[in-house]
């Protein structure tokens, strides 16, 4: 092993620095693959490979390693007593774990490529550099004629002194040996780092040559990997051997580390990622270094500065914004997919930072924030002011949700505790969430409310935000936007802290008209009626009659309240309410009839429902009773909940049996009557609910209806046999046009209804009945009845 020295680093212009670049990153592009050539001038002495590289165990398999060396060895033909390293095998024995190799299990006749693939993945140490080892240190892969035992047993150089004059040291002779204790040396060199001659991250004093005569140079070794190889080999190549490839130099040339550079370019690609001069002074700095890690990529011109790839990002340099750090991860991935610096954002212009928990970086066109609950998003220009004055992502707003953009002239941006307006005309607002979902909902910028004027705020539990052409108010998240002629009347009735309280639902068009409902009422706005305010209590009754497109039309005045009652015009009548009970009145002979009966407060009360045009005529419920108006009955009102109303209503009212009301309830023999268009009803609470009418109710009326003889009905007028029935309480009453009209007195008709009635054998009766003593008898057209006073019956045919 042998060691060696370094050179001076030079300023440059900056001008002449970069063609320096592009000239080095097109000729690292161009030796890219494993079949292009490096150069001496590509040389590096502080930097021959990186770290990443270096220490890649897993950068080639055994089949891979044989498959490489039967390629370079393809030629090899063994002289006498040699061996080719493609045939090369050796019985290797077990070596135990220990804090810089993994174990190592022994076996039989192992391959020269097993014993490679096998010590590298036990020590960590890439394969290709065993390989490139082996060539620089015996000239083992290409050789054409094989190699003796002897070069074998020292095929690393492990133990064998540059001033020992060939000499090894037995204790570590044999391939096997040689590869695994090099590799070892790695790895001690790496845990070890100041232990040794030449240390990574400092200048360095190095050799040209053994001979001390031909002196030494200053290398700032970059990292751990180079500061390996001068340990193991501690000379650097001067510049007759960098300019003679892999010829000779000069008496005082060095070839070692040359030899490696050399080949592990034209092999296995670049030998290491130089770190471009332009990032160098900041990665000096250790806590840049400890971010950044070992490059992995190339530097790259991108947008007019310099890009490169470490393990913990991608640096960035540009002229005017210096050298920042991307990090690895979410930070990195949003930058490239907003095309890194010819995209979106352009350069970085500062050093990321966590605020509030996410990730944070400054760019030339604005900043991103990344967090768990927002995702990804960058803002910008007077956005970003406003949002940096407000906080940032520690903030009110926390993390941005949104991109920002323009939105009818003004810019806008969401975040989690709200969104950001900016207009010219209205200033910088921020909305709440859920107030900029109302906004949104209306419309936005572009709706009729325009940008916000103000910060939301609160009176009497509502909150409120003002905009340019009207507000967003409401309750418990629940917010309606007020505008134009609406936001007018609003403010009209003592907005915000007037009767009408909260809009609870939208402005919206109906039957021409323009209306919005708040707690304490609708407002409604029509050409013909103008602007009116429905109270809640009224609405109510106004809504059930379908408002302004049912009956009623659009209110034409103010409501009216004397306790209890509120009453409020409408075009086609009045609606009447004491918040529990309401309805309306409509204009006409209604209207008439109930102010006639004192309205609200007369005999009548409150309507109960609407004014219902009915069978030609007008039906109208009241507290106290319901009105009926016809042509044919006139003006009529049955009690409400009274047994005549109820039955009148089971026989189908105005269109029933009975038609329309022709007369008042009145009281006759301890029951009701009341006369209709149709017929009259009777009531009584030993008979119940019955009527009379036509023909039988004309004879019944002459027989003094209940207060004659015949008493109250019990039954309604029925048709048997022809002929027309009603039962009495004094008899029954039969109507047949043969035989005319007759009564059957209570004792005749149970014996007349066991024979049949006038459906049976007897038919209708043809004359009164006869009392005789103490037998009543009666005469049927096919026979007679008699029934004595002991109950005896007697029926005669004939």
């Amino acid at each position: 092993m042998i060691r060696g020295a370094s050179s001076t680093r030079r300023s440059r212009s900056l001008v002449g620095a970069l063609a320096s670049l592009v000239m080095l990153l097109a000729g690292a592009l161009v030796s890219a693959g494993p079949a292009s050539a490096v150069s001496g001038s590509d040389f590096n002495p502080g930097f021959i490979i990186s770290d990443a590289v270096f220490y890649d165990a897993g950068a080639m398999n055994a089949s891979q390693i044989q498959s490489f060396i039967d390629s370079k060895g393809a030629r090899c033909s063994p002289a006498a007593g040699n061996t080719c390293l493609k045939n090369y095998q050796e019985s290797t024995n077990t070596i135990p774990a220990d804090s810089y190799c993994a174990a190592y299990q022994g076996a039989a006749s192992e391959a020269a490529a097993q014993i490679i693939a096998k010590v590298a993945a036990a020590c960590r140490i890439n394969p290709q550099v065993l390989l490139v080892t082996l060539q620089k240190e015996q000239g083992l892969v290409t050789s054409t004629a094989g190699k003796p035992a002897a070069t074998f047993r020292r095929a690393l150089g492990y133990g064998c002194p540059d001033n020992a004059g060939g000499w090894c040291d037995p204790n570590y002779s044999g391939f096997f040996v040689q590869m695994q204790r090099a590799a070892r040396q790695f790895q001690i060199y790496k845990a070890r780092p100041t232990s040794y001659s030449y240390v990574a991250g400092r200048t360095n004093t190095i050799l040209y040559h053994p001979n001390t005569a031909c002196g030494t140079t200053q290398v700032y070794i970059q990292n751990q990997a180079t500061a390996a190889l001068y340990n193991y080999t501690p000379y650097v190549p001067n510049a007759a051997a960098l300019a003679a490839g892999y010829g000779t130099g000069d008496s005082c040339s060095s070839y070692g580390n040359r030899n490696f550079f050399l080949y592990f370019g034209d092999w296995f690609g670049s030998s290491g990622l130089v770190i471009s001069p332009y990032i160098w002074d900041w990665y000096q700095n250790p806590a840049n270094k400890a971010s950044a890690g070992e490059p992995t990529t190339q530097a790259s011109i991108t947008a007019g500065g310099i890009r490169q790839g470490f393990q913990g990002g991608t640096v960035y340099m540009s002229g005017m914004f210096g050298v920042q750090l991307v990090p690895a991860g979410l930070l990195n991935l949003y930058y490239d997919a907003l095309g890194g610096p010819p995209g979106t954002l352009g350069f970085p212009t500062g050093a990321y930072s966590a605020p509030a928990g996410g990730l944070s970086q400054p760019f030339q066109n604005g900043t991103v924030f990344i967090s768990g609950g927002s995702g990804f998003a960058y803002v910008s220009g007077w956005l970003l002011d406003v949002y940096q004055s407000k906080g940032g992502p520690a903030g009110t707003l926390g993390f941005p949700t949104s991109l920002g953009s323009v939105n009818s002239g003004g810019l806008t941006q969401t975040y989690q505790g709200g969104t950001v307006w900016i207009s010219g005309g209205a200033g910088i607002h921020t909305l709440r969430p859920e107030m900029q979902s109302a906004f949104l909902a209306a419309g936005g910028p572009s709706g009729p409310l325009a940008f916000p004027t103000g910060a939301q705020s609160t009176v009497g539990g509502m909150e409120v935000q003002p905009f340019q052409n009207g507000v967003i108010a409401g309750r418990s998240g629940a917010f309606y936007p007020v505008s134009g002629w609406m936001m007018d009347v609003y403010r009209a009735n003592g907005f915000p802290s007037g009767r009408l309280g909260a809009p609870i639902g939208n402005q919206r068009w109906e039957a021409g008209g323009i209306v919005q409902s708040f707690e304490g009422g609708t407002i409604y706005i029509a050409g013909g009626t103008g602007i009116q305010v429905v109270p809640t209590a009224v609405q109510s009754v106004y809504s059930a009659s379908n408002g302004p497109a049912g009956p009623l039309g659009f209110p034409t005045g103010p409501a009216t309240s004397v306790t209890p009652v509120t009453f409020q015009p409408f075009q086609a009548g009045t609606v009447y309410t004491d918040g529990t009970t309401g309805g309306y009145v409509s204009r006409g002979m209604m209207a008439d009839f109930y102010g006639a009966r004192g309205g609200y407060n007369g005999s009548l009360g409150l309507p109960v429902g609407g004014t219902q045009l009915v069978g030609g005529g007008i039906v109208q419920a009241f507290k106290n009773a319901t009105a009926y108006i016809s042509g044919a009955g006139g003006m009529h009102t049955n009690p409400a909940g009274g047994l005549a109303e109820m039955y009148y209503r089971s026989l189908g009212g105005p269109t029933g049996i009975l038609g329309w009301p022709a007369g008042a309830e009145r009281g006759v023999a301890g029951g009701i009557v009341q006369a209709y268009t149709g017929g009259t009803m009777y009531i009584s609470g030993g008979t119940g609910f019955h009527y009379s009418s036509g023909w039988m109710g004309d004879v019944y009326t002459q027989r003094g209806g209940p207060a004659g003889s015949l008493g109250f009905p019990l039954s309604s007028p029925y048709v048997e046999a022809g002929g027309i029935v009603q039962s009495f309480q004094g008899g029954t009453i039969y109507i047949a046009g043969s035989t005319g009209i007759h009564t059957v007195p209570p004792a005749i008709q149970a014996a007349f209804a066991s024979n049949g009635g006038p459906g049976g054998t007897l038919g209708f009766p043809v004359a009164a009945a006869v009392v005789s003593g103490t037998v009543t008898t009666q005469r049927f057209q096919r026979g007679s009845i008699a029934v004595a006073s002991d109950g005896t019956v007697t029926v005669t045919p004939g």
